[in-house]
Formats: C-alpha cells, sequence, structure tokens
C-alpha cells in the first residue's frame, strides 16, 4: 500500500498549479497583515495609556485654576493680577520648566493680547503659542514646573497632543497670563 501511494504522484494542470500559488501567496500575507494589526493594536494601547496620563495631568492643573503655590498664596485683600503683563517672567518660566523636564521647545510664539473682560473687570492679556516634545512624563513634568512657577495668573489653553513615535509626545496649546488694565 505504502508503494501504492508513493508511486502515485499528483499532477496540478497549469491553472490549479496559479491557483495553489496564489492561495499561498495570500495566506502569507494574511498572516504578516495579521501580524502587523497585532503590533499596531499593541502600540495604540501603550499610546492610550500616555494620552490618559497626559490628559489628567491638564485636567488637575485646570482643576486648579493655576493655583500658586501653597507658599505664595494671596494676603487678604491682595489682588492676584499683576500691573504689569509678565511677558519675561513667563517665557523664562517656560524654558526653565522644558530645561529641567527634559522637554525640548519647538516654538514658542509670543502674541500680545488685546484686553479680555472676565467677570470681573477687564484685563490686558499676553499668550504664549507653545509646542513642546518630550515623553508623557517629561510632559506632564513640564505642565506641573509651569504651574508651581512664579506666574500666578495664566490659562492653559487649545491644548492638541500627538504623538510622534518611540513614546514621544508633541503637545501644542496656547498659555495666556492677564494683568490689570489701566482705569
Amino acid at each position: 500500500m505504502i508503494a501504492a501511494l508513493r508511486a502515485r504522484r499528483v499532477h496540478l494542470d497549469r491553472p490549479q498549479t496559479i491557483l495553489l500559488v496564489l492561495c499561498l501567496f495570500f495566506a502569507l500575507v494574511d498572516a504578516l497583515v495579521l501580524l502587523n494589526l497585532l503590533a499596531a493594536e499593541r502600540e495604540r494601547d501603550g499610546i492610550a495609556a500616555q494620552a490618559v496620563a497626559l490628559e489628567r495631568a491638564i485636567g488637575r492643573i485646570q482643576e486648579r485654576g493655576g493655583a500658586a503655590l501653597i507658599g505664595s498664596q494671596l494676603r487678604p485683600g491682595e489682588n492676584p493680577f499683576p500691573t504689569e503683563l509678565p511677558t519675561a517672567d513667563l517665557a523664562n518660566l517656560v524654558v526653565q520648566s522644558a530645561q529641567q523636564s527634559g522637554v525640548q521647545i519647538g516654538s514658542m510664539m509670543p502674541q500680545l493680547g488685546g484686553q479680555e473682560k472676565l467677570a470681573q473687570g477687564t484685563y490686558r492679556t499676553y499668550k504664549l503659542q507653545i509646542r513642546a516634545t518630550g515623553t508623557a512624563q517629561q510632559l506632564q513634568d513640564f505642565l506641573t514646573r509651569i504651574q508651581q512657577g512664579s506666574v500666578r495668573t495664566w490659562v492653559i489653553d487649545n491644548t492638541q497632543l500627538r504623538p510622534t513615535g518611540g513614546g514621544q509626545w508633541e503637545m501644542a496649546f496656547d498659555l495666556t497670563v492677564y494683568a490689570q488694565a489701566a482705569a
């Protein structure tokens, strides 16, 4: 019986051979696509975890409203808004915070604002449009250092996060400071 099986050969016609080769080719392509899909899903899950950490950090800072450090709280009757816009202080704070946290500043565009009416009065504004790159932990440290800095009357707005690969993120946001408007 074994000799009969060995003697019997399968002969495929040309169309059958082409179909067999195509089936093998598509099976290999499917396997490669599946492997790439699994790798992409693992990377997506890692990026999602980093995004959640950054969103929490930004949320905590926004919830605190840019509150000053415990040691520099306002005294009764003290106005938190400076009479002059802290333009140099803000730029120095951003640069120092980036250096200390390991974040790379891609761009920092200053923009003198006009006057903005808030709940109780009108204030002059100064905005820095910042684009920074770093890991999720570095960007979180960067934002924390800005929050704990010497400039107290600021708002972070228009925050955008984008993964750049290799665990790195690009974050773009507007950092606006306020000063008293002349009466």
